[in-house]
């Protein structure tokens, strides 16, 4: 038996219907369900072959027609990095014949798919926008001029260049937006208010995404590097990160210094965005779970924990607790309808919890104990 989990994680649009797997999905397969071996194929086993198989039908089921595009990647050394474990339930003399029950990394599966989907359509399903900003002593960069930035500004050109290269992964360019656009803002919002100004801005620049760049000045440490993420249609920040630097601005201009002062900024950013992606969590829709008849903190924390292992809820916070209610903020990839339909089959271990109706933006459940 092997134990293997897979390298990379899970990309969005994608929720299988049905309970969640935290510990693998199981499957049952048998040589009587394989296909002869086709003309040139690479020669393995049948257990090899079969271990391939289930993972072939596992993708076959979530991806439907797009699975041809993939199917050369479904090697058997593909196949075996997402079998939890296994085991032999029949075996004969003839070797040809067997049957294998075991688990499928699912989670690691899906997150593989979602990665590849997102890289299959680019800049169709990513289209991010670039954003430059500095509030320094004797050094200011308006976001507004972006784009004229890029073309005369070596440090804007070195700063785009190092983030297309880690979007380059999924086959998407960041973008400027025109000039003249009103934006108002100086700096990346935080607040909600703010958030909704810059996806007004960003999607009347064609743009679902926006990666905002800002450096301003840091007296402990000289310079602060903010690098933002935001999901224009859902008005919210999905990731910020930041570094201090001791270099000038004027030193920012040769690409070997930038790299020095900066490369592991942009790296680190590279990693959480393929993460956002891979997750579902860059284009998941927030939703408000309003539990009611929460009759003590325990409980609180009990439906915390049982909404984190749903597999359509990709990120669960508690926000608010009181008079017997309990808010939380979820992400899912699901549409209103389909969440609710979800609730209302789930299994919540030690919890049951009855969906009693649902908006565009929250989902009131009641807590029956």
């Amino acid at each position: 038996m092997r134990h293997l989990s897979a390298k990379y994680l899970f990309l969005l649009l994608l929720v299988v219907p049905g309970v969640a797997w935290p510990t693998g999905m199981p499957f049952t397969i048998a040589s009587e369900s394989l296909a002869p071996p086709s003309e040139g194929a690479e020669t393995t086993s049948v257990l090899n072959r079969l271990k391939q198989q289930a993972v072939r039908e596992y993708l076959q089921r979530i991806l439907g027609p797009r699975y041809e595009r993939y199917d050369s990647s479904v090697t058997s050394d593909f196949a075996e990095r997402y079998i939890l474990d296994y085991q032999v339930n029949r075996q004969s003399t003839d070797s040809t014949q067997m049957e294998i029950s075991g688990r499928l990394d699912v989670d690691a599966l899906k997150q593989w798919v979602r990665v590849n989907e997102t890289k299959a359509t680019g800049s169709n399903i990513l289209k991010p926008l670039f954003l430059l900003s500095a509030s320094l002593p004797g050094y200011s960069i308006d976001p507004r001029q972006t784009g004229s930035q890029v073309s005369q500004n070596p440090v804007a050109q070195g700063v785009l260049k190092a983030l297309n290269d880690g979007f380059a992964k999924f086959n998407a360019v960041l973008t400027t937006a025109s000039a003249d656009a009103t934006l108002g803002l100086t700096h990346p919002p935080a607040r909600e208010a703010e958030i909704r100004t810059l996806k007004n801005y960003g999607l009347a620049a064609g743009s679902n995404s926006v990666v905002w760049v800002h450096f301003s000045a840091c007296m402990q440490c000289g310079t602060r590097v903010d690098i933002s993420l935001y999901n224009l249609t859902q008005a919210r920040k999905v990731h910020s990160s930041s570094t201090d630097i001791d270099y000038a601005m004027s030193d920012l201009g040769d690409p070997k210094k930038l790299n020095k002062a900066l490369g592991k900024l942009f790296k680190d950013f590279a990693a959480a965005f393929e993460e956002s992606v891979s997750s579902g969590i860059l284009f998941a829709t927030e939703y408000k779970v309003v539990v009611e008849r929460v009759d003590a903190y325990k409980t609180y924390k009990l439906i915390d924990a049982a909404l984190a292992k749903q597999d359509f809820v990709l990120q669960s916070t508690l926000s608010r607790a009181q008079n017997g209610t309990a808010e939380f903020k979820i992400l899912s990839p699901l549409q209103p309808r389909e969440l609710y339909q979800r609730f209302s089959v789930a299994q919540f271990p030690g919890l049951t919890l009855k969906p009693v109706s649902i908006d565009s933006q929250t989902i009131t459940v009641r807590y029956l104990n």
